[in-house]
């Protein structure tokens, strides 16, 4: 069995700041969210957040620190399966790329971000190393996993692409036009 494990951050993107006020960049994110348990329905869903967000099929895991690594940490001890750790502002993500992922779980399976990031990560459950989210995260997930003689894979996918900055908007208005994505962005939040 694998449980997700999906990092949400309702004060998040920061980066958007000067082109969405701070309501508009909840709304994203909320609907990032909500879309995202769509996508993973029927899946052992597990939250790891700082908010205070309404019960829903999920079970939530709070952040006291402000810090994703120890989050996860503290994930990782209430959780006995394999886990895929993804963030939420991925608004084109769909089942089948997670159940590709699922595929074959058995070793550590990384995807990366277009900013160097990490969309995503598989860890067997046994599987001991100290997550690397943040900045370049995907080098140094890597770099930690080759010292370790981790043995992992490399996935690759536009629909493992987030949204951080006015960049990434553009570039899903361009070429994810016919998104639920797209179409939130236009109708909620209007054009850039």
């Amino acid at each position: 069995m694998v449980s997700i494990l999906l990092l949400v951050k309702l004060n998040g993107k920061q980066r958007l700041f000067n082109i969405f006020t701070e309501e508009q960049r909840r709304k994203l994110i909320l609907f990032l969210f909500e879309r995202m348990l769509k996508v993973l329905e029927g899946l052992p869903v597990y939250v790891v957040t700082p908010d205070d967000l309404p019960p829903g099929r999920y079970t939530i895991i709070r952040d006291e620190w402000g810090d994703i690594n120890k989050a996860v940490a503290k994930a990782r001890t209430c959780m006995r399966d394999d886990f895929l750790i993804l963030p939420c502002d991925l608004p084109f993500l769909e089942r089948e790329d997670v159940d590709f992922l699922l595929r074959n779980k058995m070793k550590v399976k990384i995807v990366s971000s277009q900013d160097g990031g990490t969309s995503a990560l598989i860890l067997p459950v046994d599987t001991e190393i100290e997550t690397q989210f943040g900045e370049d995260s995907f080098r140094k997930h890597l770099k930690l996993l080759e010292k370790e003689s981790v043995e992992y894979e490399i996935y690759e996918s536009d629909n493992f692409r987030d949204i951080d900055t006015k960049e990434d908007i553009v570039w899903a208005l361009e070429h994810k036009r016919v998104s639920e994505f797209s179409e939130f962005i236009r109708k909620e939040l209007g054009t850039l």
